[in-house]
């Protein structure tokens, strides 16, 4: 059985993500909501909900530790992130200053 961490960053709605994830998934996959590194480095495969203020967001995964095994999981496993939440990542959302502050994964 493997495991999915649906990242918890206090800023989507996480039981509709939660009750899809179960509803597809089956036997073949423990769904776990995971708001630390250790958790989400472990999983077997990472979702990365969309949702809420950019800048609150970040701070939320910078102050969980989450930044570093976010990148670590694009590179390693099945990630999935929502449009919201690959838009957090993407070259294209770098149009403003601000913004491209927060910005710290390509996507292709």
């Amino acid at each position: 059985m493997s495991t999915v961490a649906v990242i918890d960053y206090g800023g989507s709605n996480l039981r509709s993500v939660v009750k899809a994830l179960e509803s597809v998934a089956g036997t073949d996959h423990h769904i776990i909501v995971a708001d630390d590194a250790r958790s989400v480095a472990n999983a077997d495969r990472v979702v990365f909900p969309g949702q809420g203020a950019i800048g609150d967001c970040m701070a939320r995964l910078h102050a969980h530790g989450l930044v570093e095994v976010i990148r670590e999981c694009t590179r390693t496993r099945p990630f999935l992130g929502s449009v919201w939440a690959c838009n957090r990542w993407s070259p294209t959302a770098r149009k403003t200053a601000a913004l491209r502050a927060w910005i710290f994964l390509p996507v292709k």
